[in-house]
């Protein structure tokens, strides 16, 4: 006679399957991850205050030359007639010496590390096309324009910027789940038209959802200035942010 079944033995009928599903499970999902590290650009997301957003910046690779600006504009959202007006504007800037001032203003800023981070996209929360905003755009009257840089005799964080609307705009548009390819274009300007609460609140013409419609066509019906002033700044953010980054400039 067969000696009783243990507890142990009654279990092991059960247990088998439940260990064999168990490491197939394993298996597959191992094979799953190993594939997703393997891709060329990795997304990661995290839950911020109920919204999901990007680790990565969609435009992290973007480079900052004299050949990379048409296609830098465009990126941004800018259609071809405003990518045309930004690539005239840079180029008059040049005529102007303004690349040699920009150089000159970098040694005479109040604090040349902080233009650094701006620019050379060190900075731990935003990239140079936002950043450069803290030296290039100021407020007066509550009203924002570029500075005009063959004027001004140095380059310092504006008071306006510091207590962080850019960072937020920032991230709020360019790491949303639901990024948009006018992304950076959108969220410039609702930061020059001093806008930028709309954003936050997402509302039209900067909103998201059912109710609240993005649009860079309406921004352009409600402020037909922000055409101008982009084109400014984008022009100014760029060809600053090539000089920093060029061969000998504060970036190398």
């Amino acid at each position: 006679m067969s000696a009783p079944k243990t507890f142990i033995d009654r279990l092991k009928p059960d247990l088998t399957p439940r260990l064999m599903l168990t490491s197939g499970a394993f298996i597959v999902f191992g094979g799953l991850n190993a594939y997703l590290l393997t891709g060329e650009d990795i997304l990661t997301f995290e839950q911020e205050s109920g919204q999901t957003v990007r680790e990565e910046d969609p435009l992290l690779r973007l480079r900052y030359t004299a050949g990379e600006r048409r296609k830098n504009f465009e990126a941004y959202g800018l259609d071809e007639s405003l990518a045309d007006q930004a690539m005239q504007a840079v180029e008059k800037l040049e005529k102007g010496n303004v690349g040699k001032i920009l150089v000159a203003r970098f040694g005479e800023a109040g604090d040349p590390q902080a233009v650094a981070d701006a620019l050379c996209g060190d900075g731990a929360n935003m990239r140079p096309r936002y950043a450069a905003l803290e030296f290039f755009v100021q407020e007066d009257g509550g009203k924002r324009s570029v500075v005009d840089l063959r004027r001004t005799t140095s380059l310092d964080r504006q008071e306006w910027a510091i207590d962080g609307p850019i960072a937020g705009v920032y991230r709020e548009v360019e790491l949303a789940e639901d990024y948009k390819s006018d992304a950076t274009v959108m969220g410039v300007s609702a930061l020059l038209l001093s806008q930028e609460q709309l954003v936050f609140d997402r509302v039209s013409p900067w909103g998201r959802g059912l109710l609240a419609e993005w649009s860079w066509e309406e921004v352009v019906e409600r402020y037909p200035e922000v055409q101008t002033q982009v084109v400014d700044y984008f022009a100014v953010m760029h060809l600053a942010t090539e000089k920093a980054q060029e061969d000998g400039g504060i970036c190398d």
